[in-house]
């Protein structure tokens, strides 16, 4: 027979090398093609694309977003996804902000309701990169009227139907997976009635189930067997599994079903770079296979791509949340993914499969080593990869035969990369496989390695657009739009806002709040639904704006709402029985006129009231259009005289953040949204450091005396020619700026660097600089650096950010405040600092990412 095998000899006790535990794998004839030894087929690594997945991604510029689209899909390009899932939008909150269903009322004939997702975009990028790339529907809520609020209904068989059905139609798109509904308990019924009407439709795509955190659909299975006939795939939440489930074995020997991890969210916490992340999540796709039969596994989500304000953050391993400026990230475990996504294949045709070789896969752990290594071949042409990770802190070892089919490799060169914590995916030279067929393999200490007959020429490494400002005045008519698409750059956190036409002139294209009416039950029971919202994302989290838009009431019911300086708003935190209203400063209008004007942060009881009143000249007559707008200033905030002529002041909260529109539930229209820079107040400098900041709240101790600031680690020389403080509100004295080496503990900016907060103009982002210097201050690649600001007990107050957006925990991954900055290759904001005064005593350092006492910024030459 022909034949390959791996057998792992675990000699530690008789190998030991100086600095090294080498381990040997002899590669010997002991697997048959088609054989019993022919393990699992490889059912693909694949990305959940929930609402947030790329809502912003959408926004890129085209040139950017086909690379990037590329990088996700084509084959071997970058790290490819193998297999997509998507979330069936239905009007619900489903952590990642809301979207718009294809129905958003029952017999929705809108021509325009298959422009409403951005699914749909995603979905058409990556079936032209790979047509025959699996794809996986599932809903986390459906519109209230499915069912009249019962989700498990023969009503919600039929929509769901009815998408499969519409997605063929409109996109081409062959759906080969759909799920039940996530993470919420299933009904066995339903399944089976699913199943038949799938069938009685002709459609041939297979149930998943359950997508919930446990494995209970398994027994359900063996003691249903309905059940068990409908079921083709047992999906489960979790990471990495390190045992079988429980029946799992007999469903797949016996009954020839499938087991998936069909979500996983490994990759939470602060940006997944290296540490904790990077190696885990490859051992992670092998170790479900070696431990628990899984041959597949899904991360959600397949990107982080919706506003840092809606929380959730650090979620996934990429990000694309700046389309204005095309800047993005990929981490490190996006890297580490394609060792086994570029030299494996997923696909409808034999041809195109791959397996694992069971006898060729193995664990190796104890204190002294920890290696998870697999190999997975394709019989229609004998190719083969090799796929190692290597968590230990010495170097892997081990020799490999090829045999059997394998021998037409002997003579060839294998593809090698190799990822550590500096480089990512790395091609190495070409190993040439000896006429014997024997050659030894190392793997590093911490890193992964892949060898494989298949070539890697096209691999990219992005240069990465530059990050700069979100670009000020901002305004959007709607009219470059598609309508039933959303509108531009805006997220939905609830309800749904979909282009569309204007009531009153059907030549003018407007945003229209189209959910009907509140999911409820039929809402996803993890975050209930509160009042319809969508807001521009972070990089607009400002001080000194003017917002303003224009609604439309279509008939004598209902309200709208415009919202500024809103805060870090997570589903998770502010998703309570209590108030529906957004958090930050919102203006609520309703049809007849009647207004009023709340503060509402987390931790309130309930919004507090800043004003309210009836606007005598808003005449009760639908379909016209008014006009809202707030003014930010400092502490107050300014509403449309015909509500109120005088300045509310805002009690020494809400000092920055983004903005919004808002609704009741059903039609409300709104048109020229629009934002600028406050009159008075100044553009943020084109080379600030800081595009924005969320400053949150919290403010230093009032009796401290001694500078405070920013710690700062160089990457790459830099310039800065002008210094800045955070103009909190009251503030009026004097401050000296620095910049403090830690090395030398010597001042690097060596002219006097002054702010005066009782004359100066602040810009959108809130600060106030000193004059440019003659002779700006270098900073050194490899150094670290204090950014201060002097303070004096009585004096000005100045905020403590705290619990920042991009630095949390999986536990507490919200956070309460965030910035952005330009030059993310040169500068990492690392931590807080204060130097007291009193006591000359050394700098009190906070580590901690994206933080700032003060806060304190810097204008660059670069």
């Amino acid at each position: 027979k022909a034949t390959v095998s791996v057998l792992y000899c675990y000699l530690l006790s008789h190998i030991m090398i100086v600095g090294v535990i080498s381990t040997v794998v002899v590669l010997s004839s002991l697997i048959a093609v088609n054989d019993v030894d022919r393990d699992l087929l490889w059912e693909g690594l694949g990305g959940l694309d929930a609402v947030g997945g790329a809502r912003l991604l959408y926004d890129y510029p085209d040139s950017t977003r086909d690379e990037i689209m590329d990088l996700l899909f084509s084959k071997q390009v970058g790290a490819q996804w193998q297999v997509l899932k998507q979330e069936i939008n239905g009007d619900s909150q489903s952590s990642y902000g809301s979207g718009s269903s294809f129905e958003h009322v029952r017999n929705d004939s809108d021509p325009n309701r298959w422009n409403r997702s951005s699914h749909h975009f995603l979905l058409k990028e990556a079936l032209k990169r790979n047509p025959f790339i699996p794809l996986y529907a599932l809903s986390w809520g459906v519109p209230h009227w499915v069912g009249n609020g019962s989700f498990y209904s023969e009503d919600n068989i039929q929509y769901h139907i009815r998408y499969l059905q519409g997605m063929k139609k409109e996109f081409n798109a062959d759906f080969n997976y759909i799920g039940i509904w996530n993470e919420v308990s299933y009904s066995a019924d339903y399944i089976v009635s699913l199943r038949q009407a799938l069938d009685d439709a002709g459609l041939a795509t297979e149930i998943v189930a359950s997508d919930q955190p446990n494995a209970d659909i398994v027994q359900t299975m063996l003691s249903n067997s309905s059940v068990m006939k409908a079921v083709a795939v047992v999906g489960v939440h979790g990471g990495e599994m390190d045992k079988a489930v429980p029946g799992i074995s007999e469903l797949i020997a016996d009954n020839k079903k499938r087991f998936w991890n069909s979500e996983d969210n490994v990759l939470d916490g602060a940006y997944p770079k290296w540490d904790g992340m990077a190696l885990p999540w490859l051992r992670l796709q092998l170790r479900n296979y070696l431990s628990a039969q899984s041959t597949s596994t899904i991360l959600c989500p397949l990107s982080h791509s919706w506003s840092m304000n809606y929380g959730r953050n650090n979620h996934g391993h990429s990000t694309f949340i700046e389309p204005w400026s095309g800047y993005y990230t990929l981490g490190a475990p996006f890297w580490t993914q394609a060792h086994l996504t570029h030299f494996t294949d997923v696909g409808r045709f034999f041809s195109s499969k791959w397996f694992f070789l069971k006898n060729a896969s193995h664990t190796l752990s104890d204190n002294r080593v920890n290696v998870t290594g697999a190999v997975l071949y394709n019989p229609s042409s004998s190719d083969f990869t090799i796929v190692a990770v290597n968590e230990g802190e010495k170097d892997f070892s081990f020799n490999v035969s090829l045999e059997g089919v394998f021998r037409k490799w002997r003579g060839y060169h294998l593809s090698v990369r190799q990822t550590n914590v500096t480089n990512w995916f790395q091609l190495l030279p070409v190993l040439m496989v000896p006429l014997t067929g024997n050659f030894q393999v190392v793997v590093a200490a911490n890193s992964a390695i892949s060898l494989s007959s298949l070539g890697s020429p096209l691999v990219k490494f992005p240069k990465v657009p530059e990050r700069f400002q979100f670009p000020l005045p901002f305004h959007s008519d709607f009219e470059d739009r598609k309508l039933g698409s959303p509108g531009r750059y805006l997220s939905d956190q609830y309800g749904a806002f979909d282009v569309s036409l204007d009531p009153t002139n059907s030549s003018n294209r407007v945003l229209r709040q189209s959910a009907m009416a509140n999911p409820g039950k039929n809402g996803w029971t993890h975050r209930p639904n509160l009042d319809p919202f969508t807001g521009l994302p972070s990089g607009t989290n400002w001080a000194n704006y003017n917002v303003s838009v224009k609604v439309l009431f279509p008939d004598e019911t209902g309200f709208a709402r415009l919202c500024g300086r809103v805060p870090l708003w997570s589903p998770e935190k502010s998703q309570k029985v209590g108030p529906t209203i957004p958090l930050g400063v919102c203006l609520t209008v309703n049809f007849g006129g009647n207004w009023n004007l709340t503060s509402y942060q987390k931790g309130d009881p309930a919004p507090r009231l800043l004003g309210s009143g009836k606007a005598p000249t808003v005449a009760v007559v639908p379909n016209h259009w008014y006009s809202l707008s707030l003014v930010f200033v400092d502490g107050v905030v300014v509403i449309p005289p015909v509500f109120n002529e005088d300045p509310f002041s805002l009690q020494n909260r809400h000092f920055t953040g983004i903005t919004g529109v808002g609704s009741s539930w059903g039609h409300i229209y709104f048109d020229d949204f629009s934002l600028q820079v406050a009159k008075g107040y100044q553009p943020s400098p084109v080379k600030g450091f800081l595009m924005d900041c969320l400053v949150g709240d919290t403010f230093g101790s009032n009796e401290f005396t001694g500078q405070v600031g920013m710690v700062i680690d160089v990457l790459r020389n830099v310039t800065v020619s002008q210094l800045g403080r955070f103009r909190v509100p009251g503030n009026n004295n004097t401050h000296a700026l620095t910049i403090i080496s830690a090395n030398s503990s010597k001042s690097v900016f060596t002219e006097s660097a002054v702010v005066d907060l009782s004359s100066c103009e602040p810009d959108v982002n809130g600060f106030c600089y000193s004059p440019p210097a003659s002779q700006p201050a270098m900073l050194v690649a490899g150094e670290r650096y204090y950014v201060l600001s002097s303070e004096t007990a009585g004096g000005d107050q100045f905020l403590d950010m705290t619990n920042p957006a991009t630095g949390t925990t999986m536990q507490d991954r919200d956070g309460t405040t965030y910035l952005s900055h330009r030059l993310p290759d040169h500068l990492s904001v690392v931590g807080k600092v204060m130097i007291s005064a009193a006591t000359h005593s050394q700098p009190k350092v906070y580590e901690m990412i994206d933080v700032s006492f003060g806060p304190v910024n810097f204008v660059t030459l670069e």
